[in-house]
């Protein structure tokens, strides 16, 4: 019987040492609000990289409990939006190159390496205008009209329903690229190109690009369309 009761008591004694042991722990790894941000690190740094003078553009980074966010900004204006420092607002007034950089200081006043986005800053954009159509009415299949500003990419297609007019605003002196991407096939499945026609007018108002047609009797060339440095009038 003596043996049985110090048994127990061997038991419930580690069974302390044990709970305490725990506790100690989760004390020590309890950094309360910085505890996710013990070595600081930037994340989801978002922000344009093609400008246009008198633009603003916006930037930020993940807000984080506790934390300061320090930008630093070549070639533009800076404005703090809303609470924090974790959001900001360049003004960009001339034309040429931009950086834009942010590092984060945690509130136990860890720092963070330096993140940067160069930016692009053109003249004021002008407009082009695309309008696409689908004889059959289903819109495209695939197909699409890719345009390339600067390395920024956007695409277009004609929806189901009536024909649809785009505009594509692209910077003064911005190098770009506007091309048809097919959805495959000679006028058939899968793309149905016969369906699929296009027409693109430069902002000047004169210059122009047709593909395809109402009639299934063509399809567009899958390529590049026009391409070089935009010139606004």
């Amino acid at each position: 019987m003596k043996n049985n009761i110090n048994k127990y008591v061997s038991i419930i004694a580690l069974m302390v040492v044990s709970l305490t042991f725990t506790s100690c722990l989760e004390e020590e790894v309890d950094f309360g609000e910085d505890a996710s941000k013990v070595v600081a690190e930037i994340f989801d740094f978002n922000g344009p990289t093609n400008s246009s003078v008198q633009q603003s553009e916006t930037y930020s980074v993940t807000s984080r409990g506790g934390s300061e966010f320090i930008w630093t900004v070549n070639g533009g204006e800076v404005t703090p939006i809303g609470e924090g420092t974790s959001t900001i607002s360049v003004y960009y007034a001339e034309m040429g190159n931009a950086t834009v950089s942010v590092h984060e200081k945690t509130a136990s006043g860890q720092e963070s390496a330096t993140s940067t986005i160069n930016v692009s800053v053109f003249g004021l954009p002008c407009n082009w205008t695309l309008i696409t159509h689908d004889t059959y009415g289903d819109g495209w299949n695939g197909g699409y009209i890719q345009v390339n500003v600067n390395g920024v990419m956007s695409t277009y297609a004609q929806p189901a329903g009536a024909d649809v007019e785009h505009t594509i605003s692209i910077p003064n002196g911005a190098p770009f690229s506007i091309a048809y991407v097919s959805g495959g096939g000679t006028g058939g499945s899968p793309g149905w190109e016969s369906e699929n026609y296009f027409k693109l007018t430069a902002p000047d108002g004169t210059t122009m690009w047709e593909e395809g047609s109402f009639d299934y009797s063509s399809i567009p060339t899958n390529g590049v369309v026009t391409e070089g440095t935009n010139v606004c009038p």
